[in-house]
């Protein structure tokens, strides 16, 4: 029976992640709206779309929506990980870079320049975490 409970609390554990990542692709804000715990901004400055997937450090993950030139969105993901920075160019998809993230610290991601000399910028509202 301890079993049953401890299993039973794992997939309840597991439901919650999944529930709360999908939760969080939902939201749009500006990046003023990053200064909330926890949030991830990605904001397109460049002349192409953007993106980010944070791929959590025990097989989760989250995606922002492509944003649009000159517009952002954001999300809180809630669990710690890498956020790989895409740009988008229809129908092409291209990798630019990547930065840690640590669940509760928010950040905004700037994306700059052309598809063909991509860059993003990173700034911590609330500090540069430790």
């Amino acid at each position: 029976m301890a079993g049953a409970r401890v299993l039973t609390r794992a997939v309840t554990v597991f439901g919650g992640t999944a529930l709360l990542a999908t939760a969080a692709v939902t939201g749009t804000a500006s990046p003023a709206g990053a200064a909330a715990d926890g949030t991830i901004a990605i904001c397109a400055r460049g002349s192409y779309a953007a993106s980010v997937e944070l791929k959590g450090t025990h097989g989760s993950g989250w995606k922002s929506h492509v944003v649009q030139p000159g517009k952002c969105t954001s999300g809180s993901p809630g669990f710690s990980g890498r956020i790989e920075v895409y740009g988008h160019v229809s129908p092409s998809k291209f990798y630019i870079g990547s930065v840690d993230y640590r669940a509760g610290k928010s950040l905004v991601i700037s994306t700059t320049g052309s598809s063909a000399a991509p860059d993003f910028v990173v700034n911590y509202p609330g500090g540069i975490p430790s």
